[in-house]
């Protein structure tokens, strides 16, 4: 019997099956004459064919009639059986499909997408909380950070000792309303517009094709800042190309507020925390955090089919799980995640501790380095409360941070790497 699992985030909707089959796509539907068109294709015409484009259709998921007359959808229900039958038939010949939802979904909703999976002719077999998966994948008691097309969600997941194992369960939970990533997209088209405006006198954004040209480079472009520390974009206008570049610490700015949010309830909780590979985004504005876990692996479907098994009633009702208990056989399974905060730098066999400031320098792929903080070296820093506090960095060379200051973590000059440790009774 195949299996398949459905994590219904409009951000990125991603089904896959035990034979490592995986397909997702975003929350977009273009509406036209021959059909509900979903994914990709309706994202890139989105800003170009408004009135024929939808993506809050997750977000709203109802049967209320729409007040504009589409041949094809009645309401958004419509719409989200039309995306939700694409994705099934991608994954194949399943038979049975496990269903991952955010806290974000209400019990009605719940019930609805029961039904449009049943009209699918797919039996339904669990519905889980995703935190829960989450937080069961690494094995960790963790806030879980995800990001939807219009909100982010963080929510707390504790694990307790049980007497074969551990128990899962969601304790707590926040979202925020209007930042998700629609909304960081408009913020990043905004900067982008003024600069132009500024520049040339043209808005972009109330031209159609040159709209939906920006929100194209800018999807494309928040994938790509993490390893570049500023994205162009290049936009055609009456005279010609113009092209306007922002940094990270302009992004950064920009997302400072709603940033702060996630900081006051989660990184002030002063306990571990992931992200869904649907936030990676938010990782890009992350400093350096002890606290940090990293983004969560893939879900194992097998995995999470024998522990489902192990905690669905004899009744085989379909409950939405937000507590599982798992033994020590699922528990070794898990992707483990360890919270070793490094205390030293190492360097061809060379360690140097990270109690006090330090200040290094790379030439000739060899480090020097002195205590205290030197506006002349390319890295100067301490490490405090497990976070790296930057004092200097240069601009001349290329230097890249680990976003989680853990053993076995990398600071890269130029070319050069220097390995992070941790040395126990040192």
């Amino acid at each position: 019997m195949t299996i398949a699992l459905l994590e219904l985030n409009d951000l990125c909707l991603k089904i896959s099956t035990k034979e490592s089959k995986i397909y997702s796509e975003c929350g977009f539907a273009l509406i036209n004459e021959s059909g509900i068109n979903t994914g990709e294709e309706a994202y890139k015409s989105n800003w170009k064919y408004p009135d024929k484009c939808l993506n809050n259709y997750w977000l709203f998921l109802d049967q209320n009639l729409f007040k504009k007359n589409w041949r094809w959808a009645r309401h958004n229900a419509d719409i989200a059986y039309a995306q939700l039958n694409k994705l099934l038939n991608n994954a194949g010949s399943s038979t049975e499909l496990i269903l991952s939802v955010p806290q974000t979904f209400s019990s009605e909703q719940l019930s609805l997408i029961s039904g449009l999976i049943k009209a699918s002719n797919t039996k339904l077999r669990a519905v889980v909380d995703d935190s829960l998966l989450a937080s069961m994948t690494i094995n960790e008691n963790a806030w879980i950070i995800d990001m939807q097309l219009h909100q982010t969600t963080m929510t707390f997941v504790e694990k307790s000792a049980s007497d074969s194992g551990s128990i899962f369960s969601v304790t707590d939970h926040e979202t925020l309303p209007n930042f998700g990533f629609l909304h960081i997209c408009n913020l990043l088209a905004q900067e982008v517009s003024n600069k132009l405006i500024k520049n040339s006198r043209y808005d972009p954004l109330h031209d159609g094709p040159a709209a939906q040209s920006l929100f194209n480079q800018i999807k494309k472009n928040l994938l790509e800042i993490k390893d570049r520390s500023e994205v162009v974009f290049k936009i055609k206008g009456p005279s010609g190309i113009s092209e306007i570049s922002l940094d990270l610490l302009e992004i950064k700015t920009l997302l400072a507020s709603e940033w702060r949010k996630i900081s006051n309830k989660v990184l002030k909780s002063n306990k571990p925390f992931a992200m869904k590979g649907s936030a990676q985004l938010l990782e890009k504005i992350l400093d350096s955090s002890d606290r940090y876990l990293g983004i969560v692996p893939d879900f194992d479907i097998d995995h999470v089919s024998k522990v489902i098994e192990k905690n669905q009633s004899e009744k085989n009702e379909i409950v939405k799980f937000e507590s599982m208990k798992t033994d020590e056989k699922d528990l070794s399974r898990a992707n483990t995640v360890d919270l070793h905060t490094a205390t030293h730098l190492l360097f061809n066999n060379k360690a140097w501790n990270l109690d006090n400031q330090l200040s290094i320098n790379i030439e000739d792929n060899s480090i020097k380095t002195e205590p205290g903080i030197n506006k002349n070296s390319d890295l100067a820093f301490v490490l405090k409360n497990g976070r790296l506090d930057i004092f200097h960095c240069t601009d001349s060379k290329n230097i890249k941070l680990p976003k989680i200051f853990k053993a076995g973590e990398l600071i890269t000059i130029n070319k050069t790497e220097i390995l992070l440790i941790e040395v126990q009774n040192g």
